[in-house]
């Protein structure tokens, strides 16, 4: 049992996760899911699991910010998740993109605390190629545009640069 997600392999056999940061966004994502099940909630994780075209999907919130993340995904690759992908909000710089606009990043400049942690900021933090293209090629599919690109993580939710 891991001491902050409060899930086990015994729980889930899952791969795969989606990880909101809100906790009422969890409930919302696994009815999307067939045979939803929640699987409970401790402070801001609250987790999920179901199926998707016969596949294990587990759904976990992470709340805002880096250092509940990176807990969140080390308690999970110690279960056997080992392909994340991190869906909520993010800011932009573009005047091009609007609120709702679907962003994929394929990488991230790290102008945060949390991943000095892990790399130096000189470190480039990018995204498996492979699941970029993958998630490219079913937005496109659905119809749904979509912008691929570098996304920023920072400390300060609202600042304004």
């Amino acid at each position: 049992m891991q001491p902050h997600i409060r899930l086990s392999n015994s729980m889930t056999g899952a791969r795969y996760a989606l990880l909101p940061g809100d906790p009422e966004r969890v409930d919302r994502i696994a009815h999307f899911l067939d045979n939803p099940e929640i699987l409970g909630q401790n402070r801001e994780f609250r987790a999920a699991r179901g199926t998707y075209k016969g596949i294990e999907i587990l759904v976990l919130s992470t709340g805002i910010g880096g250092p509940s993340t990176a807990i969140a995904i080390e308690e999970l690759r110690q279960i056997g998740v080992d392909t994340l992908i991190r869906i909520g909000s993010c800011g932009a710089l573009q005047d091009t993109l609007a609120l709702g606009d679907l962003i994929i990043a394929n990488g991230a400049v790290a102008d945060d605390g949390t991943s000095k942690t892990y790399a130096p900021a000189c470190y480039p933090a990018c995204a498996d190629p492979q699941l970029i293209a993958t998630l490219i090629q079913q937005a496109k599919q659905m119809n749904i545009p979509a912008i691929c690109g570098l996304v920023r993580s920072h400390d300060s939710f609202l600042y304004r640069s």
